[in-house]
């Protein structure tokens, strides 16, 4: 007995949408949430923030970095990880740096001498220059380039 047409292309359909449900997630799919929190965060630092608005932004980057740290099983999966985290670390640098802007005056404090060093940032008389932060989110862009890359399997940027 011939099935009809219309019958075929619905059973088609049933068998592939029950096939695709024991499918594990993909790698971008389980790690999306961070990859995204991290590209939400370049392109705020690239078109201008608030300090208030980094602060809430590097939560949510945190709070995702944290979490696909805790499901990263794979070698590939700890890299991916690793690379975020630079860019978090990055970020995190430059909210301090802010921070110090706003709290004393740009007043380079001991506790930032060390990002002084590590980003070469620009100081004059005891005082972050102007575009000090700039610098550390340029270094915090690369590192998001990096782990894109990692995301989606690519030769990674230089």
């Amino acid at each position: 007995m011939p099935v009809p047409a219309r019958g075929f292309v619905l059973l088609i359909t049933l068998v592939s949408v029950v096939a695709g449900c024991d499918r594990k997630p993909t790698f971008q799919t389980n790690y999306e949430p961070m990859y995204r929190a991290a590209k939400a965060l370049k392109a705020a630092t690239a078109v201008g923030l608030s300090s208030q608005q980094l602060g809430e932004r590097l939560q949510e980057f945190a709070t995702e970095v944290s979490i696909a740290a805790d499901r990263a099983e794979t070698p590939e999966e700890k890299a991916l990880v690793a690379a975020h985290l630079a860019a978090l670390d990055a970020y995190k640098d430059s909210h301090a740096v802010w921070n110090s802007t706003i709290q004393s005056y740009s007043q380079v404090n001991d506790d930032l001498e060390p990002l002084v060093a590590k980003y070469k940032l620009p100081v004059t008389n005891g005082k972050f220059a102007d575009g000090a932060i700039q610098v550390i989110w340029k270094a915090a862009s690369g590192h998001v380039d990096k782990a894109t890359a990692l995301y989606y399997r690519r030769a990674s940027p230089k």
